[in-house]
């Protein structure tokens, strides 16, 4: 998976085992994945971790995040430090491209609609 990742996407590697990506969502506004792995690397990793940022906790009612995101088939919040994220887990076993690909993407567009809906910026 993360050869696959690093060979079809812009990637920037952020500490240990983690990448950022960085994707134009359009109207002028884009979204920041981080990838990560579930396992203590990611060559013995048994999880795909993807990570869509939100807002910082303090920024963010997070009732209202958390009744938002009971609508959607993907994603649910997590954290990473003080920054509340849109996470989908996939195992890693068997894994293929489209089930890399379709939640990355469907990923990326809610964490956008969500930031943009519950703090009216675009910091991520």
């Amino acid at each position: 998976a993360k050869q696959y990742i690093v060979s079809q996407y812009r990637c920037e590697p952020v500490g240990e085992d983690i990448l950022k990506l960085t994707f134009d969502v359009g109207g002028g506004r884009s979204q920041v994945l981080f990838v990560t792995w579930s396992g203590p690397s990611a060559e013995e990793a048994r999880f795909l971790d993807l990570h869509s940022p939100i807002g910082r906790v303090e920024q963010l009612d997070l009732h209202a995040a958390v009744r938002r995101t009971s609508q959607f088939v993907i994603g649910g919040l997590s954290m990473l430090g003080e920054v509340v994220t849109l996470r989908h887990c996939a195992p890693l076993e068997n894994l293929d491209r489209n089930e890399i690909d379709e939640p990355m993407h469907r990923l990326l567009g809610i964490a956008d609609e969500l930031e943009a809906e519950l703090t009216g910026r675009d910091d991520f």
